[in-house]
């Protein structure tokens, strides 16, 4: 089965980044379904490194590291409360739908991502498997 993995906008998926208990769902969401031996395609910030079949960069690092960096031993700011973060938040979520787009097709994205265009929250951990939404 092919398994659509959805990063976050506020990390990059990596251990680095252990503290954020929704990006460790995420990290550990490859991890078993490749165990279990799924494909799984992972979207995300570049330089993200989970167990996936391919690693699907939606967003630089650059363009990440304007907006967010990591915490070092203080909370995680998920906000997305400035224009510069709601702008990210869009490019994130534009780039996340095409890359999507690409390898299901319009209908199906569509069935995907209407939760999170109806203000669903990202940090879930949400897991699209197969094509059939």
């Amino acid at each position: 089965m092919r398994i659509f993995v959805l990063g976050l906008p506020h990390t990059i998926t990596s251990p680095r980044f252990s503290s954020c208990a929704f990006t460790m769902k995420v990290w550990n969401l490859c991890r078993m379904m490749k165990d279990r031996g799924h494909e799984v395609i992972h979207f995300g910030i570049e330089t993200s490194h989970p167990a996936a079949d391919e690693n699907v960069a939606v967003a630089s690092f650059e363009q990440w590291s304007r907006v967010y960096d990591h915490p070092g031993t203080n909370f995680f700011d998920t906000s997305a409360d400035t224009p510069e973060r709601q702008e990210f938040h869009r490019l994130f979520a534009d780039n996340m739908r095409r890359a999507l787009e690409e390898r299901v097709g319009d209908h199906n994205v569509a069935n995907a991502l209407a939760a999170v265009e109806a203000g669903a929250d990202l940090r879930e951990g949400v897991a699209v498997r197969g094509v059939a939404v």
